[in-house]
């Protein structure tokens, strides 16, 4: 498995990848579908941020994590904070999602974050696997919905088909089903 910056043409696998995501965790149900703009998201997150990938040995990409750098609000000095941390189901056991996660702190180390902030649904695979790593729950977050995001007209996800969507579904529903998970959102690396 390489782990390396995501070049633009790993595009494709990113897209269905961040859908998959979407889709599976509980932002897919917090938003409607078109109010996610994969490809703004993508845009940002290069802005002011990494993605990495995981390669595994035919080519093709089956993780990725992607974070941005921002100004604390109460210290002085920059964090990393998650977007998307995601590897495909039948990747997971060979560990390069921790090998992202890595990565993908490194290059904060070397941009000048002091701190990483990673999201995990409570007592799940990611939250202990971010504790090995030397994490610590700070604490928990609420959300409430203000507004309802809507699709203002010409946003939409490129590049990622109805096919697409339903493979990734189907590849994620039976590994969920043999680990017995069924309420587990995230990869645990």
């Amino acid at each position: 498995m390489i782990i390396r910056p995501a070049e633009l043409p790993d595009d494709a696998e990113i897209r269905v990848m961040a859908q998959a995501f979407v889709d599976l965790t509980p932002y897919g149900q917090w938003f409607p579908p078109q109010a996610i703009n994969v490809e703004e998201l993508l845009r940002r997150v290069r802005a002011q941020g990494m993605i990495y990938v995981a390669v595994d040995e035919r080519g093709t990409c089956v993780g990725m994590i992607a974070g941005g750098l921002s100004e604390h609000l109460l210290m002085a000095g920059s964090f990393l904070e998650e977007a998307i941390w995601w590897v495909n189901p039948e990747a997971r056991p060979s560990g390069c999602g921790k090998q992202l996660l890595v990565a993908l702190e490194q290059w904060a180390t070397t941009n000048g974050a002091v701190l990483c902030k990673m999201a995990a649904p409570s007592d799940s695979p990611v939250g202990m696997l971010l504790e090995r790593q030397g994490y610590t729950r700070l604490e928990t977050n609420y959300v409430k919905v203000l507004a309802r995001p809507t699709n203002p007209a010409g946003i939409t996800i490129h590049g990622v088909t109805d096919d697409d969507l339903q493979r990734a579904v189907r590849r994620e529903r039976p590994e969920r089903r043999r680990r017995g998970q069924a309420d587990s959102t995230r990869s645990d690396g």
